[in-house]
């Protein structure tokens, strides 16, 4: 059955217009509003933004629009889904990026911008999160994350970023991504020279780089999806909108409490774990380290050390200073020596007539007193023994004037009313 056509009856009264073009009667608008005529001229009383409006609506309602069908979160087993499922594991994240996958779909070539955050390193309450924005759709598509504390570097906050952008770009497209972190930018260069960069595992083992699991998805992702990657440095705070607008949403991100989370042998031969956590730095370096952690730890329980252990003390940097200049792999009777001095002196276990009398009171009658100024001799009289106080004062006179020569060649425009410089040179140590 045809659709009826107009009639006269669409037509103001007695007004009908000869030369109409017969037409569907779906196809027609009747002006809906009563018509005035002044001076043989019709007016409407309805503007003509609304009848544009009400034409278009009536044009379009009926038009058949082939929709892509509605994807269901679980039920996509694209190549993205798939992928992003395998290497994370925290769900929410997982949801996030495959969504943000769809978006993307249908390019061939997308830009993201990039940047990671670390706030307080170095201090018990670290905070660090990473961000992107891809900006080749109509509205940029942006997605931030929190990162757990483990290994915290920003190379690793920079390298997530990386990461969570590749691996929702397009199968078989050019990815040019924008960053401000040269490190990351070199290291990506120099593992991409080398094919077989990740080909066996004792060589992945012996790698000086941290955050090894993080590139080898990074190059995994990239085989997978057979993308082309650029990577392009930006000069950080220069005023680019995006960089600019990616650095705050990272900033941002570090507030946030559910962080991503990856599964370090999906793809590993072999993957290094300490206490069911994935080893995100140099295995011999891991190694050194904990074993030096563990030495510290059973120094610091001995019984006269045991007035330390209220002290907040950098032991790493004390042990450091204790070594000294000495090679790591020498030994010599001098540097032994040297070594040996430093650890008594911290200690407190310099050959006093306290503590003479304490280790060989066979030999130490406890009633001998200083043979300089005949006061007791305990470790503390060795720096206020009234017979070698101008001595003492003279040393802590020249070492305040090294430290101070040395500052002023490292620190750039220092001045001698310097606050710090002045605490520093008061504190009561001296």
């Amino acid at each position: 059955m045809h659709d009826p056509l107009i009639s006269t009856s669409y037509f103001p009264k007695n007004n009908y217009v000869a030369c109409a073009v017969t037409c569907k009667k779906k196809d027609a608008l009747k002006l809906v509003n009563d018509s005035k005529f002044q001076n043989e001229i019709q007016q409407v009383g309805i503007s003509k933004f609304h009848y544009e409006q009400l034409a278009k609506y009536h044009y379009y309602k009926d038009i058949q629009r082939n929709l892509e069908p509605v994807v269901v979160l679980h039920e996509d087993n694209g190549i993205n889904a798939n992928l992003i499922r395998l290497l994370i594991t925290s769900s929410i994240h997982q949801s996030n990026l495959i969504r943000m996958s769809w978006n993307f779909r249908h390019y061939n070539h997308v830009t993201y911008y990039t940047d990671g955050s670390v706030q307080n390193l170095g201090n018990l309450n670290i905070k660090s999160a990473s961000a992107w924005i891809e900006i080749s759709t109509v509205t940029p598509t942006s997605y931030t994350t929190a990162i757990s504390n483990e290994w915290t570097s920003s190379t690793k906050a920079e390298l997530i970023a990386l990461v969570t952008a590749l691996i929702t770009a397009p199968a078989h497209s050019q990815v040019d991504i924008y960053l401000d972190s040269k490190a990351v930018i070199e290291k990506f260069k120099s593992l991409a020279k080398y094919v077989d960069t990740f080909k066996y595992t004792r060589d992945q083992l012996k790698e000086s780089y941290s955050s090894l699991c993080l590139w080898y998805m990074t190059f995994v992702i990239m085989e997978r999806l057979d993308l082309k990657v650029i990577l392009h440095k930006v000069k950080a705070h220069s005023g680019n909108v995006f960089n600019d607008m990616v650095d705050q949403l990272a900033k941002d991100a570090c507030l946030l409490e559910e962080t991503i989370s990856f599964a370090p042998t999906a793809y590993y031969k072999v993957a290094p774990m300490y206490k069911n956590t994935e080893i995100q730095t140099n295995l011999r370096r891991f190694v050194k380290d904990i074993q030096a952690a563990d030495h510290i730890n059973d120094f610091i329980a001995l019984n006269r050390n045991f007035k330390y252990s209220y002290h907040r003390i950098d032991w790493l940097n004390t042990f450091n200073i204790i070594k000294g200049d000495s090679p790591s792999m020498n030994t010599d009777f001098k540097s032994s020596y040297k070594m040996s001095k430093k650890v008594r002196l911290l200690t407190e276990e310099l050959p006093t007539l306290d503590f003479l009398t304490h280790t060989k009171p066979e030999v130490y009658n406890n009633q001998w007193l200083c043979p300089f100024c005949n006061n007791k001799e305990d470790f503390n009289h060795i720096w206020t023994c009234s017979y070698h106080i101008e001595r003492m004062q003279g040393i802590v006179a020249s070492s305040k004037t090294i430290l101070r020569s040395r500052l002023f060649l490292i620190v750039e425009n220092l001045k001698e009313d310097n606050i710090e410089l002045n605490n520093i040179l008061d504190h009561g140590s001296w």
